[in-house]
């Protein structure tokens, strides 16, 4: 991303939360934490100038009856002969959201939590959520790790990082409701981001091919998973914008990749370095973390933005369109953030509904109007209780958001 911004730490909003910065597909900073139904640190926000990033170094969840595996059911009374009620069966994805040909989902970021039990449940609460508002797909990121800014490996640290069993549970509940799943690992910036505003886009190795090595040892257990559990994508990395002209790399990484998966290979491009056209990593689908600095005034109406949005995509041809999907599209209800959607909110900023709900809706248009594969809405925590959300607070799309998201998907998309 160009001209990076200082992600803000800790979210105090349910819901959402950007890739650096935990809001959108997080701007410059880190994916947050959010405390199961209250409130807690949105994962994700855009990381300075181009995408979002992790919430840096999350703090462990609050416990709560929320995280909690609430859908277990009770065992039969003692002597009893009476069997157990059986679990009812999912709730399925709509019609709209079956025959829609495009990628219609929310982003789910999973971390801090490794029970199987509590997975589970969170889990079944997360989609069935996702699935009343109507997607038909889900991407679940989570945390990996690289040692700073001149890395020399990546690596991933239980208890935060879900181990690939626990992905594989996430993804089971998220195929038994018939949703589409994308597996994304995403650096998290907790040890990278400084006063010079480096974030998982400016990372230098200090040998290439050693990292490189070591940061497909760490996909490896992941790519099994995911194809074991059926996911229909796996992102090989996002917006890591320094790395990109590493082509011989990233060709050895895919093609490794794509012999331990047989799913579609992606990478999602920071939304500047997308729009300047630049290098694609091979054998991947191009995807964009998509936080476009559009000029237009706090007031600006939905076709206004619809509009500034349509022309901003247009710096691609419609060929590379039609194959792209927007991995990323968030943003604080916040004054001002229109023209830095990739800056996630600060405390004691006051509430403007109309910015996120005006925002999603424009995104959406300008998305459906070019004919593009899809959008996921950044974002969901593993630890999101939608029952229990703050309105109130600037991240979350949760409640605030929803008749938006519902629209969007509703209708007008290729096969619907």
């Amino acid at each position: 991303m160009s001209k990076r911004i200082a992600a803000t730490l800790l979210l105090s909003a349910l819901g959402l939360s950007a890739c650096s910065q935990l809001a959108p597909s997080i701007p410059s900073g880190g994916p947050k934490p959010e405390a199961a139904g209250t409130t807690a640190p949105d994962v994700a926000g855009p990381s300075g100038g181009a995408t979002s990033s992790e919430s840096s170094s999350p703090s462990a969840p609050p416990s709560s009856p929320a995280s909690s595996p609430a859908s277990s059911q009770p065992s039969s009374p003692a002597g009893s002969t009476e069997p157990a009620p059986a679990a009812e069966p999912p709730t399925q994805i709509s019609a709209a959201a079956k025959a829609a040909k495009a990628q219609l989902g929310v982003h789910v970021y999973w971390h801090d939590l490794d029970d199987a039990a509590t997975a589970r449940a969170n889990a079944d609460r997360l989609f069935d959520y996702v699935v009343g508002l109507g997607a038909n797909s889900v991407a679940i990121s989570f945390p990996i790790y690289v040692d700073g800014v001149r890395p020399t490996k990546a690596y991933t640290i239980p208890g935060k990082t879900p181990s690939p069993a626990t992905l594989g549970i996430v993804l089971a509940e998220a195929s038994a409701r018939g949703l589409r799943t994308t597996v994304r690992p995403l650096v998290d910036e907790a040890n990278i981001l400084d006063s010079q505003g480096d974030w998982r886009g400016s990372i230098r190795p200090v040998d290439a091919t050693t990292f490189f090595a070591s940061y497909q040892a760490v996909l490896n257990p992941y790519l099994d998973q995911a194809q074991a559990s059926k996911a229909a994508t796996f992102v090989v990395g996002a917006e890591l914008d320094s790395l990109v002209h590493d082509t011989d790399l990233w060709k050895t990484l895919t093609t490794a990749a794509g012999q331990r998966f047989s799913g579609q290979l992606a990478y999602a491009d920071n939304w500047t370095e997308w729009a300047d056209g630049l290098a694609a990593i091979p054998n991947a689908v191009t995807g964009i973390d998509a936080y476009p600095e559009l000029k237009v005034s706090n007031d600006a109406t939905v076709a206004q933005l619809t509009s500034a949005w349509t022309a901003w995509l247009k710096h691609r041809p419609a060929s590379t369109l039609s194959k792209t999907v927007m991995q990323e599209v968030g943003i604080v209800a916040t004054d001002g953030a229109y023209s830095q959607p990739v800056k996630w909110e600060v405390a004691g900023q006051a509430v403007n509904p109309r910015i996120q709900i005006d925002w999603f809706t424009a995104a959406c248009g300008a998305a459906r109007s070019l004919n593009m594969d899809g959008l996921y809405f950044w974002n969901l925590d593993a630890y999101t209780d939608p029952s229990h959300a703050d309105p109130n607070g600037p991240g979350s799309f949760v409640q605030r958001g929803d008749e938006a998201i519902k629209s969007c998907f509703a209708s007008g998309w290729e096969g619907q």
